[in-house]
């Protein structure tokens, strides 16, 4: 049994709703996870409790189908039956990552192949085939997928801008052959990358990647519904992040939601009640930035991580113990889901407010 602990947030909120997104009276819910989401090992009790009703979970080619021709969905049926079984009406993004040894061979030099970083499909046939076959089985069972994620970073894609837009175009235009229904969400744009595209980073090659933001948000616009951020570091940043990226749509012509598929922290300093606090300040804010939709990463801590910090974002320990920022979540979701934000309330230095 969990120890039940109580957490009295420092951040103050001002709700319009005191709506749940789980159970009789269930919504559009602006609330879901990134991170261990298909794990069996959570409880019904604890998935309930949070509130969360969209889960992200990644979909390597590589994992489905090892070699050309022979796609197994069943170890993900299963783990999307279970969840489906302890969710009723959970909504499900999946994000198709294009990695694999003989469908997207990076290229030679550097790096090697790697089961995490994505490059271009050497036959972009077998790719639309694959995500084809993935979109139809899962019709009306996954109502989002995601093309790739942080492309903007070499660690996940291995191409150019002018590749991954391609690569989009192709996906987009595979999935809703396959399953008309279904919404596509361009890849995560990475907190790093919105930092430089704000002024806020200078690395030695801002300008690359200023250019393959821009490119993406102006030549890829036809092949999304949905666009997709990535909010780490200081979360005093999430509100120029999130405005960078909807002027820039604004200034090629169109208007399109915008999700934040992993929003995590803090960023130094780890305690478990500064990271409830965290969970509270960067959803409230993601969502007072016109965030439609905001993803906490992670469900459960990550073991084996180089810092502390990457380590200890999950809301459950490695032992699904509830942590404070269980709590906080759990609060949060409770008393803002289906509400809209309206104002930034005035309540003096030091709160921020918000109705």
């Amino acid at each position: 049994m969990n120890r039940r602990r109580t957490y009295n947030p420092k951040m103050v909120i001002g709700v319009t709703a005191l709506l749940t997104c789980l159970g009789l009276s269930r919504g559009e819910c602006r609330f879901g996870f990134t991170g261990n989401t298909l794990s069996s090992k959570v409880s019904t009790n604890d998935l309930v409790t949070l509130g969360a009703d969209t889960m992200r979970f990644p979909v390597f080619w590589q994992s489905f189908e090892p070699t050309k021709g022979a796609i197994s969905f069943t170890s993900t049926d299963t783990a999307i039956n279970t969840l489906r079984s302890q969710i009723p009406g959970v909504k499900l993004l999946g994000t198709i990552r294009s990695v694999s040894s003989w469908g997207a061979p990076p290229p030679p030099d550097p790096p090697p192949f790697s089961t995490t970083t994505s490059s271009m499909p050497a036959n972009m046939v077998d790719y639309t085939n694959f995500v084809t076959q993935l979109a139809q089985h899962y019709a009306g069972i996954v109502s989002y997928w995601q093309i790739e994620n942080e492309m903007d970073s070499s660690t996940y894609w291995t191409g150019t801008a002018e590749e991954y837009v391609t690569l989009l175009q192709a996906g987009y235009a595979a999935v809703k052959a396959a399953d008309p229904s279904a919404t596509v969400l361009a890849g995560g744009f990475s907190t790093f990358a919105l930092r430089v595209m704000i002024g806020d980073a200078n690395p030695s090659n801002a300008a690359a990647i200023r250019s393959f933001v821009n490119r993406v948000l102006a030549e890829g616009k036809d092949h999304f519904d949905i666009t997709d951020v990535h909010l780490y570091d200081n979360y005093t940043l999430i509100p120029a992040k999130v405005d960078f990226v909807r002027n820039t749509m604004s200034a090629n012509g169109y208007s399109k939601p915008v999700w934040a598929t992993e929003i995590g922290g803090p960023i130094g300093g780890y305690t478990e009640a500064g990271q409830a606090s965290e969970v509270i300040k960067r959803i409230v804010l993601a969502l007072a930035s016109g965030v439609e939709n905001a993803f906490w990463y992670s469900l459960i801590d990550v073991p084996n991580q180089p810092s502390i910090y990457q380590q200890t974002l999950g809301v459950l320990s490695v032992s699904l113990t509830r942590k404070l920022p269980f709590y906080a979540y759990s609060q949060l979701t409770s008393r803002i889901a289906d509400s809209q934000f309206q104002a930034k309330l005035n309540w003096g230095t030091g709160v921020s407010a918000y109705r």
